[in-house]
């Protein structure tokens, strides 16, 4: 009996893989009428495959020419190299703000910036200056004032005057320029910051004679400053 059941087995399994492959082909017809239907590729990513292996074996190809044309060590010797420790982050505001400040007092005496007072650009600017200063920048000052009190004549006093000027409108510059260490260190120290500079504005609308509307900010009247402004919106 055991044999009988053993082929009525092989029989069951064979007529199931008879049966797998007619459903297979079924579903294979059944995708391909439906791929011709939607104008769809069944093969596309196989194509693309294909595609990129040629692609791939002719640039195979090329750097084989080259590879015998040259030689190995002229491969090996133009091949990038790069190691992150290798690499170096340069930043360049500590000297920027030295040749910032070399121009500021050069305009000032020259009277490109003329005193009494400065202008809100030129207030920025010295600003911008003590933002990006630190205690290099407080020994180039420190330097160069010696030089100029040294030379003496016209352009020490045109230099000290820009100085008293620049310690007048911008007050935490001061100890700055005089050298004074102590609270020079502090403002030094100190991270940058935004000061407002410009008056506060009030909008205004005027039109003219042929009806042309005009915007525009003026000086908001009794507000000098942003205190005063501050105090008048509370």
């Amino acid at each position: 009996n055991f044999p009988q059941r053993s082929n009525v087995v092989r029989k069951h399994g064979r007529a199931l893989a008879g049966l797998t492959k007619k459903q297979d082909a079924f579903f294979r017809s059944q995708m391909e009428a439906l791929s011709e239907y939607f104008g769809e590729d069944l093969r596309e990513g196989w194509h693309a495959a294909e595609a990129a292996r040629a692609a791939g074996d002719e640039l195979q190809a090329e750097l084989d020419v080259i590879k015998a044309e040259l030689g190995e060590k002229f491969l090996d010797g133009i091949v990038p190299k790069f190691s992150r420790k290798m690499a170096r982050t340069y930043a360049s505001a500590w000297n920027w703000v030295k040749q910032d400040y070399m121009q500021f007092l050069l305009d000032m005496t020259q009277e490109v910036i003329k005193p009494p007072t400065l202008s809100v650009p030129s207030q920025k600017l010295v600003h911008h200056i003590l933002n990006r200063a630190d205690h290099r920048f407080y020994n180039f000052i420190e330097f160069y004032t010696k030089i100029a009190t040294a030379k003496g004549g016209n352009y020490f006093q045109a230099l000290r005057e820009a100085g008293y000027m620049l310690a007048r409108e911008v007050p935490s510059f001061g100890p700055v320029w005089m050298l004074d260490m102590e609270p020079a260190n502090k403002i030094l120290s100190a991270p940058p910051r935004y000061v407002a500079i410009e008056p506060p504005a009030a909008p205004t609308t005027s039109i003219s004679d042929d009806g042309v509307i005009a915007y525009k900010e003026v000086p908001r009247a009794g507000c000098p400053t942003f205190v005063e402004y501050a105090k008048e919106m509370a």
